[in-house]
């Protein structure tokens, strides 16, 4: 089994997992986000772009607003696998009320909530390699999602309220919690969304009637800053770690990190805590680290309860305690952080800190695999292609090891060359195997490059 940005196998093999920064891009491409809000001026679209990514919590309603009172006409940019239903829904409020536009673009991904945050928009964009996701709201309990009437009576009033069609609300909530409907251009024609193609608003010249270039948003945000909103601390902290508009510098991200950790804000909390873990603008602390990612873990804040889960799975700040890992874990996956569902799924796999369980495992890896986490399909693979826990079934084995990588995982691409060479689920083909092979060997997988050496001698 692989852990996430760690080497878990099945022989137990350890490399330190990474801990995430709450970031709208992240300071390292393979960190992952829970929810951060966060301002640009765009001469692209000629209006400011609220982009939101990450996992939606439910304090991000209330930061979304004072972020968005600011602006007369943006748009909102999204990327999330989802999150909090009241959050998401109260940030839809919000865009609707304010007749922002949303986007969902490139190779982004926006899913359960953050669908819906999208089609709250007054004009909603997208392109032909974005995804949008749907399925019935759920309410968590001992950890598993089920679909419960009261909250998919407040999804549903609330999509009514944007004027969808009851065909439409019936078939964006007719997925189970655990599964996901992925919205296609022709379907969204057929419900009526009225989905435009975000290059119609490139097009324009004076996109959503905005004032060219909007308003100056480093000026602003620094202002607010110094008056002591810690959302506008936290936004110029960002911009430091980020250099977003100013030279990257660290110490000046942890002063302001700081400022708004100590009013309270969680996400400035869990960033702060990162900067320790990584000596990045300080000295490296771990106790430091583990100290203010409690406090936004506390709060409910799902990239800190998954950065505790690290510390106390490595040993990091604190003795290695597998219970305590599995805890935290726990708490952020119920969230929907795929990346703690997919840790989850692993600690059951190998009984660390719970006792074993192959089904318990099966199904987080399915749901973090379902909001496209490459490594959970991987690890999904893995389990029916050697029969872990369930049948051997070299058919889903394929599947998943297909879709992970397609996403560029090199244990999959090795994986997948390996069955279309041995003839496993799918008809022997010698060229796809080379094909997947060479792409898992330039990722540096070793197998791979052995796997390549033995075909060249056929």
């Amino acid at each position: 089994m692989r852990f996430i940005n760690s080497t878990l196998t099945l022989a137990g093999r350890l490399l330190r997992p990474a801990l995430f920064w709450l970031l709208a891009a992240g300071l390292l491409s393979n960190f992952a986000t829970a929810a951060t809000i966060f301002v640009t001026a765009s001469p692209e679209f000629q209006l400011p772009v609220i982009s939101i990514t990450g996992t939606i919590e439910a304090t991000d309603g209330d930061g979304f607003s004072v972020i968005a009172s600011q602006y007369p006409q943006a748009l909102v940019k999204l990327n999330s696998p989802g999150g909090n239903l009241l959050g998401g829904l109260q940030i839809g409020k919000i865009i609707r009320h304010r007749n922002f536009s949303t986007a969902v673009i490139g190779d982004s991904m926006c899913a359960s909530i953050c669908a819906v945050m999208w089609l709250a928009g007054t004009s909603r964009y997208t392109d032909s390699t974005a995804k949008i996701g749907f399925h019935a709201a759920a309410s968590v309990k001992n950890g598993v999602a089920q679909e419960s009437g009261a909250p998919n009576a407040v999804l549903g009033s609330f999509l009514g309220s944007l004027g969808l069609s009851d065909k439409a609300i019936a078939y964006l909530t007719s997925s189970a919690p655990n599964s996901m409907t992925w919205l296609t251009p022709a379907k969204a024609d057929e419900l009526g969304l009225n989905v435009k193609d975000i290059a119609t608003l490139r097009a324009q010249p004076n996109a959503g009637n905005a004032t060219p270039g909007g308003p100056d948003v480093l000026t602003q945000t620094r202002k607010e800053a110094e008056q002591g909103h810690a959302q506008a601390q936290y936004s110029l902290g960002l911009r430091y770690a980020k250099g977003e508009g100013v030279a990257q510098d660290y110490a000046e991200a942890l002063k302001w990190y700081r400022m708004a950790a100590e009013q309270g804000l969680a996400r400035a909390q869990c960033n702060l805590g990162v900067l320790y873990d990584q000596g990045r603008g300080t000295a490296q602390n771990y106790a430091e680290a583990m100290q203010w990612f409690r406090k936004a873990a506390e709060q409910g804040n799902a990239t800190a309860q998954y950065n505790l889960g690290i510390m106390y799975y490595s040993g990091h700040g604190a003795p290695q305690n597998h219970a305590e890992a599995m805890k935290w874990f726990r708490l952020a996956a119920e969230q929907g952080m795929a990346l703690a569902q997919c840790n989850l799924g692993v600690m059951y796999d190998h009984g660390q800190g719970v006792a074993q369980n192959y089904a318990e495992a099966m199904k987080w890896f399915r749901k973090a695999a379902d909001q496209g986490n490459a490594v959970a399909q991987y690890n999904l693979g893995i389990m029916y292609h050697d029969s872990h826990g369930v049948a051997q079934n070299h058919a889903e084995a394929l599947k998943w090891f297909r879709l992970a990588a397609e996403q560029g995982e090199p244990e999959a691409q090795f994986r997948l060359g390996a069955m279309y060479a041995k003839s496993e689920g799918v008809a022997q083909d010698n060229a796809e195997a080379e094909k997947w092979f060479r792409k898992a060997a330039e990722r540096g997988n070793e197998h791979a490059r052995n796997a390549l050496k033995l075909l060249s001698r056929h």
